[in-house]
């Protein structure tokens, strides 16, 4: 099985714990240029974002997956409450999204 890519690196302690207990074979990265250095030979099987600390990098990192000749897909956005008004002109960047934090 392909790992999912997750961001950032480290990942928050919930998603890390919720992936590892449900059997996940994941890979974080802290950048667009190390998730692209780092893609195994099978590709990624997937990928979750998590937008609420560093939205910059986050929304870096998924214009990058999503903007080249095979966009990754699945993509999940992982963002807080108030950033929702932020995804309105980026919902190209993703395929769905969650709010933070989960529980």
């Amino acid at each position: 099985m392909n790992p999912l890519l997750v961001f950032p690196d480290p990942p928050p302690p919930e998603l890390s714990q919720c992936l590892d207990l449900d059997g996940w074979v994941w890979k974080s990265v802290s950048s667009a240029e190390a998730a692209m250095a780092e893609e195994p030979d099978g590709g990624w099987a997937g990928a979750i974002v998590v937008a609420d600390a560093d939205p910059e990098g986050a929304f870096a990192l998924c214009r990058r997956l999503r903007k080249v000749e095979m966009p990754l897909s699945p993509l999940l956005l992982l963002v807080g409450g108030g950033q929702l008004i932020d995804l309105e002109l980026r919902d190209d960047l993703f395929d769905d999204f969650c709010l933070t934090p989960f529980r």
